[in-house]
């Protein structure tokens, strides 16, 4: 791969990598302000206890950091570092 390639594509993973920050930033602020309202509906719906539906709120925040990181950012760095090198 030429160094135009290498460049497209690690623009191509911090270019997703900002794009899923800003929907986890936007998911993050939109359950913490409708938290009140939207975890009573969702204890009725589907009887789930409080303390449940608090572990897999934070679980799956804490799955989305991990994907985001390290399925978007380390790659674009790596490339960064390659072109770099290149160069």
């Amino acid at each position: 791969m030429n160094t135009t390639q290498l460049t497209v594509l690690r623009d191509l993973f911090f270019k997703a990598f900002l794009i899923g920050l800003a929907a986890f930033l936007i998911l993050l602020f939109g359950t913490i302000l409708i938290w009140d309202s939207w975890s009573s509906f969702i204890e009725t719906k589907f009887n789930v206890s409080p303390s449940t539906l608090g572990e897999l709120v934070v679980n799956s925040f804490l799955i989305t950091r991990m994907i985001i990181i390290f399925l978007f950012l380390v790659p674009a760095v790596a490339l960064f570092i390659i072109i770099k090198k290149l160069k």
